[in-house]
């Protein structure tokens, strides 16, 4: 079991449910992929929300300490929103001299950044953590890594996976990152989250680089086929913008966002007749006192998704 599925059904804030799925929910990487060793590992971060868990559900009650961190580093950015919650992570888990998107330059010009720096007493030493939040749909089971394309067809998971272990995590070793750092050799590891998503009704395949635990949903073509039906029960439907594609959904009766699904079918129809941006949507089912948490999640993307060779 996930160290965050005990938290998916104590949490309702919305942030608070960010900051604990950003800690507890498994990594996309296996243990025993190439690179594990420079893997923060699932274990370290179930012990951190372990110890963390009173400070979470002291923030579920005032969550105004993590919402003012949060506002005073506003972002768009789905990124960088999650690189926010992980330093608030640590600034409250004992880390010491955290620098967050420490630029290393040569001649005025940025040739990288160390997305955060600092000293951990259960790590020892100077630390530099890769962080990254991803999600991918795989478009071709059968060529592996490579078959997972990002929903905006930007970017694939194999890309990805190389720079981060090629270059970013290199960057220390380079002479500028070490004259940046005065010499010092911080341990790199990369903290890699996010959630997979497989065609809709297919088996998952068994990929030995992958983490089986990490976070999975579906993706279908709109138009093709219909939405995945529950086997019993009444579910709502919630389409989920860009910086609510982390933790699982909440919803209470009556809000306005909360979808039966004739009303998804229209919303979806209105946006895909204008539109070929992919849409992240949740299933919700009932839980008590009027609300709704999510049960299944997929992306919907146009009839002709990828439009252009990725």
């Amino acid at each position: 079991m996930s160290a965050f599925a005990p938290l998916d059904v104590q949490l309702t804030h919305p942030a608070v449910r960010d900051l604990a799925w950003a800690i507890a929910s498994p990594g996309l990487l296996a243990a025993d992929h190439p690179h594990a060793a420079a893997v923060v590992p699932d274990a370290f971060c179930a012990k951190e929300v372990a110890e963390l868990s009173q400070l979470l559900h002291s923030l579920d009650r005032d969550p105004a300490p993590l919402t003012k961190w949060l506002e005073s580093h506003h972002s768009h950015r789905l990124g960088e929103y999650f690189e926010r919650l992980v330093a608030f992570w640590l600034t409250h888990a004992g880390a010491q001299e955290l620098r967050v998107g420490f630029a290393v330059r040569d001649a005025g010009r940025v040739l990288g950044e160390f997305d955060l720096l600092f000293r951990h007493p259960k790590l020892g030493g100077l630390v530099h953590w890769e962080v990254a939040v991803k999600f991918y749909l795989l478009m071709e089971p059968a060529a592996g890594l490579k078959g997972f394309l990002g929903p905006d067809c930007a970017d694939r998971l194999v890309d990805k996976l190389d720079h981060l272990f090629g270059h970013q995590l290199l960057l220390a070793h380079t002479p500028a990152g070490r004259a940046a750092l005065g010499g010092a050799q911080p341990r790199a590891q990369a903290l890699v989250k996010g959630w997979l998503f497989f065609p809709l009704d297919a088996s998952r395949p068994r990929l030995p680089e992958l983490s089986p635990a990490a976070p999975s949903g579906w993706w279908l073509r709109y138009g093709t086929r219909e939405l995945p039906r529950p086997a019993e029960g009444e579910r709502r439907w919630k389409v989920l913008p860009r910086l609510q594609w982390l933790a699982p959904a909440l919803g209470q009766e009556g809000e306005r966002t909360l979808f039966e699904g004739d009303h998804l079918e229209h919303v979806l129809a209105t946006h895909f007749a204008r539109a070929r941006t992919p849409l992240l949507v949740a299933r919700l089912a009932p839980v008590a006192n009027g609300l709704w948490r999510e049960d299944s999640r997929g992306f919907v993307v146009s009839p002709d998704w990828p439009s252009a060779p990725p």
